[in-house]
Parts: structure tokens; sequence; C-alpha cells
């Protein structure tokens, strides 16, 4: 026995099967072993349910010639998918489904050939929400490419919450329904959407802020780093003179390693003196040996050694 069922028109029946079949994965079993009894048993009944189906009839018609001023809704295609094995927060899988729905309604707009003028779509999930009236660029990447290819098919205006109990996409993500027939809301939707906007459900608390776990945040180091300079260790040498030459041979060499075509190495080593690396050691003299300064206690403070 098999479903043929491309549009997912009886995604509220036939995502039961998908779930068990995770489950049996889930569980470690190999084909060739028996499943569980409980297993088996859910199974058996699934096989029961799927086969009410084919007494169903489903109005295709979308676009009734005679409407008396008034509203029709009608199911033109739906989808559902199972939560995938890897653990995933609610939160993101909200927004998947929302992703889903908006990838979905993107593709009936390009098959159809109706003047759609206005588009809305609904999510129970306040996070989901936020997320998409915020700035995509200020999550992580999970979260933000997702939003910017919300932003592709949908814009923020055309989202609005609505309460679970009322959320009719909810049907695809439960037990099967007891009574599903041609007569239930998943194919006509919601009673809410036959009253005037005024009376459709409204947000009335503010939404839930996005959840910092999902945020990308830029942390900044700063450093303060010290001039230092690369010379000789002053307690080896017995005369200020010889600390000069070592210097500017120190310096001398530094500049060479600098240098990337080596030519007029020898006029450098003849020309350094030890007159080039006075400089450098009284700037390290100086840094050394601060001027003291006053604090707010009258208190000299200094760098350095007294």
């Amino acid at each position: 026995m098999s479903v043929f069922d491309p549009l997912g028109l009886a995604s509220p029946v036939l995502i039961t099967g998908k779930c068990m079949l995770q489950d049996i994965w889930r569980s470690g079993i190999d084909w060739d072993e028996t499943i569980e009894a409980d297993a088996h048993k859910k199974w058996l009944k699934w096989v029961n349910d799927i086969k009410k189906l084919a007494s169903i009839r489903i109005p295709r018609c979308i676009s009734p010639g005679h409407t008396e001023g008034g509203a029709t809704f009608s199911l033109i295609a739906g989808k559902a998918r199972v939560a995938p094995l890897k653990v995933i927060s609610i939160p993101r899988l909200e927004l998947q489904a929302a992703l889903l729905g908006a990838r979905l309604a993107s593709s009936i707009l390009t098959e159809i050939e109706l003047n759609v003028t206005r588009k809305i779509f609904w999510t129970d999930s306040r996070t989901v929400l936020s997320w998409i009236r915020s700035d995509p660029r200020s999550f992580k990447p999970f979260v933000a490419h997702r939003l910017a290819e919300l932003e592709e098919h949908t814009t923020v205006k055309c989202w609005r919450w609505v309460p679970t109990k009322l959320n009719v996409a909810d049907d695809a993500t439960r037990d099967p329904p007891t009574h599903f027939d041609e007569t239930h809301r998943w194919f006509h939707g919601p009673d809410f959407l036959r009253k005037s906007e005024d009376e459709w459900p409204q947000e009335t608390v503010e939404s839930e802020r996005p959840t910092g776990e999902e945020r990308s945040c830029t942390t900044l180091t700063l450093v303060n780093k010290e001039d230092s300079q690369v010379v000789p260790n002053v307690s080896r040498f017995s005369s200020w003179t010889r600390l000069l030459r070592s210097t500017a041979r120190v310096l001398q060499a530094i500049d060479l390693f600098r240098v990337k075509r080596k030519v007029n190495a020898l006029k450098h080593k003849r020309t350094a003196t030890k007159t080039s690396s006075d400089p450098t050691w009284k700037h390290i003299s100086k840094k050394a040996h601060t001027p003291a300064q006053k604090d707010n206690r009258n208190l000299k403070r200094t760098i350095g050694t007294l």
C-alpha cells in the first residue's frame, strides 16, 4: 500500500509514519530485525488510519466565481517535516518551520496564475517574530542565514502572531486527528479568518526579546603595549663606551635582517658607530624614570626605580 501526496494535503496523518520510522532509526535496530511490540502496534494502527484517506473528497477550486461579498478559504498545498535526529532548540525548529512556509508560499505563487495582492504568514512563536523584526546580521550564522532568506520571500509586515490553539499548522505536528475528513480545519483554515480583520488575534504582550544564545557577540580586548627596545643586558658591561658599541652592533644587525637585499652590507658595518645607539639609551632611560606625579592624596607616584 502506498500514498501519493505530493501536495501534502494529508500531512497530519502521514507525518505520523515518518515519526515512527525516525523512532525506529533512533533505537538502532537493523533492517533484518523485528521491531518491538509497542512500535508494531502503533504501526498497524497508523496503517488502518491511512486507509480512511481514500474516502476523503477535497474541493480543489481555489477561486470561486461567486462569493457574494464573502470570503472562501482553501488549502492549496502543505508541508510537514520531522525534527532532525540532532537535537535542535525549539526556537530554531520554529524558525525552520517559518522558513518552510515561506518557501512553499513562493513556490505556489510561482505556479498559480492568480494575482496575489497580499500575503499573511502566521506563527505562534513570539521568539521567531522578534527575530524576524531584528537585523539578521546581529545573530549567529544558523539564525542569520535563515532570517536573510526569509527577507527574500517575505517582509516584516507579512508576519503576524496566532495563539497555539488556533494555529492550524500545528495539526501536522501532533498525533493524527481522530476525525480527519474534508470538514477538518486543516483544509479550510481557522474560524477567525472569516471574521473582520479587527477581530483577528492580536499580540497583547510585548514580543520576546531575542535570546542571548543566538546573538552574535564581538569581544574586543585592549592591550597597552609598551614600546620595547631590543638592547644588550646592562649588567654585562663594565663601561658606558662598551655598552654603546654593543648596542650599535645589535641595532645594525636588526637593520640588516629587515633589508631584503643585503647590498652594501659591508658599508653598513663600517659606518655603524656608538653614536647611533646613544639616542636609544636616552629614550629607554627617559621611559624608565618618568617624572613623579602627585595624585589626589598629594602623594608622588613614579614609574621606575627611586
